[in-house]
């Protein structure tokens, strides 16, 4: 998106699909590793998140399907991305609202044996799962071979790269993804830290982290959103424009950051009525939905500056740097030594995993007045 949302202001529509075969290939390879590991080893990756060996068995169920999902997404989420970076945005919300609708579907069937099929469970939720990616994958195959005439994925750009382009690829895409595993990785860790602090704080947790998501959807499409648009801005070197759409972007974000936290504080009292939990899950979840209704606003605000506008600009280390010492050295650190060695309760483990965000508001809002993320990267 860095590289292709310039390169599409400026017109350079041959670049655009080299980047595009370099981001299929880096997709595959990652994705690749990830379902070998899934098959291979399962046990041991769910050990990683939880000690509960009920929990361990009902999740490797769960990973010898879903690991068959993994090469699929990487590929869809890759062309997708690349056209949202071109203005193409309709194709991924037809894609991921079909999508969406096939899940929970298939998830219904095979979860609650509809149909007269047999009750599958977890096992069920994987199959839906792979049904919802294998659809994806269908349709973007579809999309991309009928109806997208101007950018194409083609194959020899896919096992042929292009030197010069590459350089740039890895000089700006690297970091970004170092930044995403290091971010994916953080948000594992949080959970593998609560996971091994019994199971009321992983059912707890698992609500709570859902509701998160769903507030938080509007500022991640608004960070995607400001990435496409700041970039081909400054494409076509209009560089106060740029200065000025950032400054509307941020304050989109705080915005959307305080209806996601008003969103979490109403449907509280909703979700402890409605969820099969312990008394003590359930004032767990209470806790954790007060810390996600302020904790949203911070990432909402910092996901739109990191994520959209600085990357546009092609400041990716930025982000890389901020999250490794924000998260890595003080949120997760301090987090794990709080529910280890200090031995602290379960509400206060959470709110020092949860801090982060916070923490990274005033150095993001100092980098955004620096203009350093501002930059043209393409050749």
């Amino acid at each position: 998106t860095v590289l292709t949302a310039q390169y599409w202001g400026k017109g350079d529509r041959d670049a655009i699909e080299k980047i595009l075969g370099m981001a299929v290939k880096a997709a595959v390879c990652v994705t690749a590793l990830f379902t070998v590991s899934a098959l291979a080893v399962p046990e041991l990756l769910m050990q990683v998140f939880t000690n509960d060996p009920v929990v361990v068995s009902e999740g490797v169920k769960y990973l010898r399907i879903v690991a068959f999902t993994y090469i699929m997404m990487g590929v869809t989420q890759a062309y997708l991305y690349i056209m949202r970076s071109v203005e193409r945005v309709v194709v991924a919300t037809v894609v991921y609202l079909l999508s969406l609708i096939c899940n929970i579907i298939m998830n219904a069937i095979f979860i609650f044996g509809l149909l007269g099929l047999p009750k599958m469970g977890v096992a069920g939720a994987a199959l839906g799962t792979l049904c919802a990616r294998i659809l994806e994958v269908v349709l973007v195959a579809i999309y991309a071979r009928l109806f997208n005439r101007e950018i194409r994925l083609r194959f020899k750009y896919v096992l042929h790269t292009d030197k010069i382009l590459f350089s740039d690829f890895m000089r700006y895409a690297l970091p970004v993804v170092v930044n995403e595993v290091l971010w994916g990785l953080g948000t594992a860790a949080n959970t593998a830290i609560l996971g091994h602090m019994g199971s009321a704080a992983v059912a707890a947790n698992s609500v709570a982290q859902v509701a998160r998501q769903l507030a938080t959807v509007v500022s991640f499409g608004l960070s995607s959103a400001a990435a496409i648009y700041l970039g081909k801005t400054i494409g076509e070197k209009k560089t106060e424009y740029a200065k000025a759409y950032a400054k509307r972007f941020l304050i989109l974000s705080i915005i959307m950051g305080i209806l996601g936290g008003t969103v979490i504080l109403a449907v509280s009292p909703l979700a402890s009525a409605a969820l099969t939990l312990s008394g003590t899950a359930k004032e767990y979840l209470r806790i954790m939905f007060f810390v996600m209704s302020y904790f949203v606003v911070g990432q909402a605000i910092n996901t739109t500056l990191v994520v959209g506008v600085f990357r546009s600009g092609g400041d990716t280390r930025f982000g890389l740097i901020l999250d490794m010492t924000t998260m890595w050295c003080c949120s997760i650190l301090f987090g794990f030594l709080a529910a280890f060695v200090f031995k602290l309760s379960v509400p206060v483990v959470y709110v020092i995993l949860m801090s982060d965000e916070i923490i990274k508001i005033p150095i993001t809002y100092k980098r955004y007045r620096s203009y350093k993320w501002l930059n043209d990267v393409t050749r």
